[in-house]
């Protein structure tokens, strides 16, 4: 955490750079740290969404700064999900209009 700006970092880039290796990536450092966190595998049965929570509390309770950056990562996480459906639709939706605007 050398880096002053880091935060700043973070909240300001935008989320449609990350590559898909570093979505690939971010996926198994969440499942390390899952598996660091709920060693019994208690939560493994939860949907997405509760098991996020759950691992976030107990985050917090280690540290309230690593659990407010958890939190960050799985919205980063659920971002990127979302995005991998949205941008071929997005980028379809773009040739269609040019090709619209080529044959006016």
């Amino acid at each position: 955490m050398a880096d002053m700006k880091f935060i700043t970092n973070l909240k300001t880039r935008d989320p449609d750079l990350f590559t898909s290796k570093q979505a690939v990536q971010l996926k198994i450092y969440l499942k390390k740290l899952e598996e660091k966190l709920d060693p019994n595998h208690i939560y493994s049965l939860l949907e997405k969404s509760e098991r996020n929570i759950k691992l976030v509390v107990l985050m917090t309770n280690v540290s309230r700064v690593g659990g407010s950056l958890l939190k960050f990562i799985h919205a980063i996480d659920n971002y990127m999900d979302i995005y991998r459906e949205t941008k071929p639709k997005k980028d379809r939706l773009l040739s269609i209009e040019n090709d619209y605007k080529n044959n006016l």
